[in-house]
């Protein structure tokens, strides 16, 4: 059984910073490509949790969620 990264859409932002520092995903793109369906997340009441990985696969260009 694996344990998915969540992980909430400030806290996604800014790991993504932290590899990327000129990096220009915003909080408004990932709370985009949750609400279109194409990262895995969990929508819990106002917070919306962010798989890490397949955050990070989407935009590598290795998730098959990709349209």
């Amino acid at each position: 059984m694996t344990i998915h990264r969540m992980r909430t859409i400030g806290e996604s932002v800014e790991i993504i910073k932290e590899i990327d520092h000129d990096s220009a995903i915003t909080a408004n793109c990932i709370r985009s490509l949750c609400k279109d369906g194409k990262v895995h997340c969990v929508f819990t009441g106002k917070k919306i949790l962010v798989d890490l990985d397949d955050l990070i696969k989407y935009f590598s260009g290795e998730s098959e969620n990709i349209a």
